[in-house]
């Protein structure tokens, strides 16, 4: 088991480093250095990094409580056969944070063990870059 202090600061090393790697790969490949993330210009839909218990994931989150939720879902299931890539696609309702997800998971990583490092930054850039143009290139579809 990891103290507070050990597992905040594997934490914070993890997304320093996975940010070094992330503005580096993108500048390479012609996108800005930063993510758009919750910045993607259409209220209630986000692009989330995030791990699981046993893995990390990749999703598109969209706020339940948002008037067009029902709206970006439906558009989104239209949609979704672009998001098809190597990785499965899966959906989730999230009624305790009030959320509605599409995601791509990779099992067995673990951030706190440095040498799954490489894989998640790997699966983390690929994945949601993958979400993010899919959201720049469908803005105006969702933003009705």
């Amino acid at each position: 088991m990891y103290s507070k202090e050990e597992l905040r600061k594997i934490k914070t090393d993890f997304w320093t480093s996975f940010g070094q790697y992330s503005q580096l790969k993108r500048t390479r490949i012609g996108f800005s250095k930063k993510w758009v993330l919750y910045k993607t210009g259409i209220k209630g839909l986000e692009l989330k990094f995030n791990f699981v218990k046993n893995g990390c994931v990749t999703a598109i989150e969209i706020d339940l409580s948002n008037s067009k939720s029902e709206d970006f879902i439906n558009k989104l299931d239209l949609l979704k056969s672009e998001l098809i890539s190597e990785f499965e696609l899966f959906e989730e309702i999230n009624h305790q944070q009030n959320k509605y997800c599409y995601f791509y998971e990779k099992e067995n990583l673990n951030f706190k063990n440095r040498q799954d490092w490489p894989d998640i930054f790997d699966f983390f850039f690929n994945q949601m870059l993958i979400l993010e143009i899919f959201v720049i290139d469908n803005k105006e579809i969702l933003n009705l």
